[in-house]
């Protein structure tokens, strides 16, 4: 297979309606007369699904969850269950290259990777005992959600932007959208007729991307390590941790490309294929109808059969 992988970018579409939320810039871009209504109802969605799972807001559900941790199980929503239970799954299946327990992990190397100094190993090593996906206790008839541990925190950065952007294609298309691009922080799902999505180039600034694909009625999500990070002696530390290691994980992969229908599925596939490398990776989506472009450390580009008879390379500045 190939690899290959950067933010998505769309390429063409006129924007309709741009707003932050997820902690990322989403635009939604409709061809055709829509109410804005609909394109209010939208981005609400939206904003009331960063209200429940952000971990940067102390009134969230994924907040609450944390904070009783160790102590208590947290009533949530539905949605909340229903995204906690597929996360745990895929977590699961990947042999944890896919996590949401990261929450603890993620909080140290945010502060490394924001002062460009390595964390203490000792403490990154106490702290990686806390991550366990399988330790997540789901009531799904009582709608609670436990964290058996004292310190163990949920973090869904790499999954909550894939199910927005299919809750959002979802509510279009009920509304008569036809044509439609969502784009959550280059989480991009396409309504209808074919749209070319461009793919970042992971060594050039963002918004320049190196390829194209066209997209009909799909998604296209992106991993790589080019958005936050630093280099020190030969290696890069980015923003992508191994729950596995405790570590940003050393796959040799620049970035990962993954397209197919559900955006939320290739979310998580994204991460578990970038963390565990391409050929660890194949397994997890050769039985899913879903094609990569990666590109390795030393920028090599390696593709599925089919999208790799259909990628197009732009011409570098």
């Amino acid at each position: 297979m190939l690899s290959n992988q950067y933010r998505t970018e769309v390429i063409r579409m006129n924007i309709i309606r741009s707003f932050k939320s997820l902690g990322t810039v989403n635009t939604i871009s409709v061809k055709g007369e829509i109410s804005s209504s609909v394109l209010d109802r939208a981005q609400a969605m939206v904003t009331e699904m960063d209200d429940r799972w952000s971990v940067f807001k102390d009134s969230s559900e994924i907040s609450l969850i944390n904070r009783n941790a160790g102590i208590t199980p947290v009533t949530v929503s539905s949605d909340t269950i229903e995204l906690l239970t597929f996360a745990r799954s895929i977590s699961i299946e990947s042999h944890g290259a896919f996590s949401i327990t990261i929450g603890p992990l993620s909080q140290v190397w945010r502060k490394a990777l924001k002062s460009m100094t390595l964390p203490d190993q000792h403490t990154v090593r106490q702290i990686r005992r806390l991550v366990s996906d399988k330790a997540i206790q789901i009531d799904p008839e009582m709608n609670t959600v436990y964290l058996p541990v004292m310190g163990m925190s949920i973090d869904l950065g790499s999954i909550a932007k894939g199910y927005a952007a299919d809750q959002i294609r979802d509510y279009l298309k009920s509304e008569g959208v036809n044509e439609a691009i969502i784009n959550c922080g280059g989480t991009v799902c396409v309504i209808g007729r074919a749209q070319q999505i461009g793919i970042q180039h992971p060594r050039m600034m963002t918004g320049v991307p190196f390829a194209a694909v066209t997209l009909c009625n799909q998604s296209a999500v992106t991993s790589g390590d080019y958005e936050q990070g630093f280099d020190f002696r030969g290696r890069r530390y980015h923003h992508i941790i191994d729950a596995r290691t405790g570590e940003p994980c050393r796959s040799r992969l620049a970035g990962v490309t993954l397209t197919g229908g559900s955006a939320m599925l290739l979310d998580a596939l994204s991460t578990a294929v970038y963390v565990a490398g391409i050929e660890a990776g194949a397994s997890l989506i050769r039985k899913r109808n879903i094609e990569c472009i990666a590109i390795t450390d030393n920028m090599e580009v390696i593709c599925t059969d089919n999208i790799g008879k259909q990628l197009r390379f732009l011409p570098q500045k």
